[in-house]
């Protein structure tokens, strides 16, 4: 279970699998003696944030992304991964250690009740569930077939302070609004005030931290 004094109290929200492809990568590559965000360029600053926090909050790695015997064997544990995992779990998610829900017969409100009492909420929670779920899958733990992702809610119409026009919102990145979302593109539209419009794709995992990146390079 959780204690109060850990520092990581979000719940991981990268996608399951970069987490388990990361972990097979170092499978091949071999583990290095620090796990640190020069490992991770090919992933956008979100997703190198969220990854590292993700392997915190299974204590794969501490604060400063050392590390010790536990990311070894579950790196080096092949085809009984999932067996580890699976003891893993519990150990990381409070709820499923103390029984408050039955993830057999649970709802997906109940599993998402849990996730809020984390602090986790928006676009965070369904992409906390996500994983949550497929992590379960891979280690064959059984959930309820009432369990689903709860909907994310569209961003409200902004005014354009350039054009002075409405700016349709944000698709949502659930993949419910067509292929290209389903595919892991989102696509928006910007006015300009020559009567045109500007298309933009960006992957669907974009997010607020994205834009900031270059901040803090």
């Amino acid at each position: 279970m959780k204690t109060e004094t850990k520092k990581i109290d979000t719940p991981p929200y990268v996608a399951f699998s970069t987490f388990i492809n990361f972990i097979k990568g170092l499978e091949e590559s071999g583990v290095p003696s620090r796990i640190d965000k020069s490992l991770l360029r090919n992933m956008s600053g979100a997703n190198q944030s969220a990854l590292i926090s993700a392997l915190k909050w299974f204590d794969l790695i501490d604060d400063v992304g050392m590390h010790g015997k536990r990311l070894e064997d579950f790196v080096g544990a092949g085809d009984d991964r999932a067996a580890m995992l699976r003891a893993m779990l519990p150990n990381a998610y409070a709820f499923m250690a103390n029984g408050v829900i039955n993830l057999e017969r649970a709802t997906g409100a109940q599993l998402e009740e849990q996730f809020r009492a984390y602090g986790v909420t928006g676009s965070t929670i369904v992409k906390a569930m996500a994983f949550f779920i497929a992590a379960c899958k891979e280690a064959g733990i059984g959930l309820s077939n009432h369990i689903k992702l709860p909907k994310v809610q569209r961003a409200a119409r902004k005014k354009s302070r350039v054009a002075g026009v409405d700016t349709p919102p944000l698709d949502d990145a659930d993949g419910d609004d067509g292929d290209d979302s389903a595919a892991g593109i989102m696509r928006f539209e910007i006015p300009i005030p020559i009567d045109r419009k500007v298309k933009i794709s960006i992957p669907s995992d974009f997010d607020e931290a994205d834009w900031r990146s270059e901040e803090h390079t």
